[in-house]
């Protein structure tokens, strides 16, 4: 079933254009990125698709309900998050959700548990206006699936977010994701969203200029997904990698430029960090770059040869990707 669909969809603004018929489906099931730079064209393709505006020429479907003529049969069935306009809410978080509840004839609904459940319970005696970044991001995402909508709509959660606390942000977009079918987002800068994407479309200014799976994205440009894993090694580290190397051609090591901040030992001249142990071995902290196709047996390979893995997560650039796409066209 197709969740959004366009047909020569087209926006003006006095005599300029700012939405070019775009031709757009996007399936349901899908978590798909709207990469757009143009401010003006992501601004009015949000506002058609959230059914807050109307196309000057052209055709906009939601869950195959035309947003021109169909407004209140497609609210229940979707949400859309406009996390900066919680600065002009004159409640607490409590009451901003209690709201909602009420506007959606949610009977019955335990404000303190619900927040809680997305990590929200400080929020509940907070004015809205007065939010940090992410609470306030995660406290419009938990708002708009209240009603559990088939489709989710959100601005961009993650565009004054620090990266340290993007994590919060992405849990909450996974856990939407769960109770609505399909989301998409809109967002100048798609890699933030690559945990999660499953589909991307282009834009180049007001037209649409690519759309698709992201394999197909990766396929098309050359460009292959990577997984990164960054590993202790307590052995004579220039053997490992050559080991590794030598099992998995396409690996790349890279040495890590800073080192935990405790048990940091003595630097070697190729710039490894290096780690003491209690009992005076020492650990080098390596980045391992590989084809995603390639992680699990690599992860194996590792754990079966005493190397500690810290972290592990996908590597992929999709504004690179997109970038090269456009190059092409």
């Amino acid at each position: 079933m197709t969740a959004i669909s366009t047909i020569n969809l087209t926006k003006r603004i006095g005599e300029r254009i700012v939405l070019d018929n775009v031709n757009l489906q996007i399936n349901t099931g899908e978590f798909h990125i709207l990469r757009m730079m143009e401010g003006l064209s992501r601004h009015w393709l949000l506002m058609v698709l959230g059914t807050i505006g109307k196309p000057s020429s052209g055709q906009a479907l939601v869950l195959g309900l035309d947003v021109s003529y169909q407004r209140r049969q497609i609210h229940p069935k979707s949400g859309i998050t406009l996390p900066q306009d919680l600065r002009a809410w004159p409640m607490t978080g409590g009451e901003y959700i209690q709201f909602f509840a009420s506007a959606f004839q949610i009977p019955r609904l335990d404000v303190r548990t619900y927040l809680d459940s997305w990590g929200l319970g400080n929020v509940i005696d907070a004015p809205v206006a007065e939010l940090r970044e992410p609470d306030r991001s995660v406290l419009s995402i938990a708002r708009a699936v209240l009603h559990k909508p088939q489709i989710l709509i959100v601005d961009d959660p993650l565009a004054s977010v620090d990266d340290r606390e993007r994590f919060a942000v992405l849990a909450a977009l996974r856990r939407a994701w769960s109770v609505c079918a399909t989301v998409i987002c809109f967002s100048s800068y798609a890699s933030d969203y690559q945990e999660l994407a499953t589909s991307m479309s282009i834009f180049d200014g007001p037209r649409l200029s690519w759309s698709g799976q992201i394999a197909e994205l990766f396929a098309t440009t050359g460009w292959e997904p990577e997984v990164e894993i960054v590993v202790s090694i307590h052995q004579p580290v220039d053997e490992v990698l050559r080991r590794c190397k030598s099992a998995f051609p396409n690996v790349v090591a890279v040495p890590e430029p800073t080192a935990p901040r405790s048990k940091v030992g003595p630097s070697r001249e190729d710039g490894r960090q290096l780690c003491g142990r209690a009992d005076g071995t020492v650990a080098c902290s390596i980045t391992v770059h590989c084809p995603d196709r390639e992680s699990a047996q690599l992860l194996g390979w590792l754990l079966a040869n005493g190397v500690r893995v810290r972290t592990l997560h996908s590597c992929v650039d999709l504004d690179a990707a997109a970038i090269s796409i456009e190059a092409r066209l």
